[in-house]
């Protein structure tokens, strides 16, 4: 018998899945994992990166042949939505979370 779509409970065929506090804190203890904040190393920008931007962002401009009306200054408030976590769940076992 061919099934059109994998096999769900009936009972919750149709609803979208909503996880309370307690369902979370099950499942973290279910698969032993914990919160940790990240320090150190992981959590330092790429220096490297941050030295080049310039002169790729000056040669991307040169070379898209962009005007200077067409480049914009989003000086601190654009970029957040690329900022990383400060926290993530690792397993028990380990110490730290990898780079």
């Amino acid at each position: 018998m061919k099934q059109s779509e994998p096999s769900t409970s009936t009972s919750q065929a149709g609803k979208e899945f909503s996880a309370s506090k307690g369902w979370l804190t099950g499942f973290l203890k279910r698969n032993t994992l914990h919160n940790i904040k990240i320090t150190g190393e992981n959590a330092t920008a790429d220096e490297g990166a941050a030295k080049i931007f310039p002169e790729e962002q000056a040669k991307f401009i040169e070379d898209g042949d962009y005007s200077a009306d067409q480049v914009f200054n989003a000086d601190e408030t654009g970029h957040y939505w690329k900022k990383l976590p400060n926290r993530t769940y690792i397993a028990k076992d380990e110490k730290t979370a990898s780079g």
